[in-house]
């Protein structure tokens, strides 16, 4: 093997890997853990979002969802391809430019609209680095902003809209 190869093999395997770190970046298959970052940890078994709500990440908060708003939410999550990169992929040296995909989630008590999650900003530049860190994963609205920091209990609708987007299909 040349000292050429080598050095392609290396480059690879060490992407790869970096691809496989311990939150399981996937960029082939797209099965994928949503408790993949700094800012969102989702765990669709107890339902609940932590989120970190505020710019610099200190306020930290948690949303419980129904049984059935989390089969809803999962299911937008599995049919949609987050980690589809476009252009240039640098794991030195560079971002990583993810395509524009947002999730909406529309909350609603009583038929009236409380607040709005966006998941996954729409078409930003994520910096992506080797130890997962990403920003603009999670934002709310400032309806639903102010309403989680006022501390308010707040439990979340029976009624749950997943909207689409561009950048993957729900």
């Amino acid at each position: 093997m040349s000292k050429i190869s080598k050095c392609l093999l290396f480059i690879l395997v060490t992407t790869l890997s970096a691809c496989d770190y311990k939150n399981k970046y996937q960029t082939e298959n797209y099965n994928m853990e949503i408790n993949m970052y700094s800012q969102c940890k989702v765990n669709f078994n107890t339902g609940v979002i932590s989120a970190r709500i505020s710019q610099d990440s200190t306020y930290l908060d948690t949303i419980e969802f129904s049984k059935e708003e989390r089969s809803a939410i999962a299911e937008a999550f599995n049919k949609r391809k987050i980690f589809e990169f476009k252009g240039e992929y640098s794991y030195f040296t560079g971002p990583a430019i993810m395509p524009p995909s947002t999730i909406g989630i529309k909350l609603y008590t009583d038929n009236k609209l409380q607040g709005e999650i966006t998941v996954f900003d729409n078409a930003k530049i994520n910096y992506w680095y080797p130890f997962g860190k990403r920003y603009n994963v999670i934002k709310f609205r400032d309806e639903l902003k102010e309403l989680i920091e006022s501390k308010k209990e707040y439990k979340m609708a029976r009624q749950v809209i997943i909207e689409n987007s561009k950048g993957f299909s729900i």
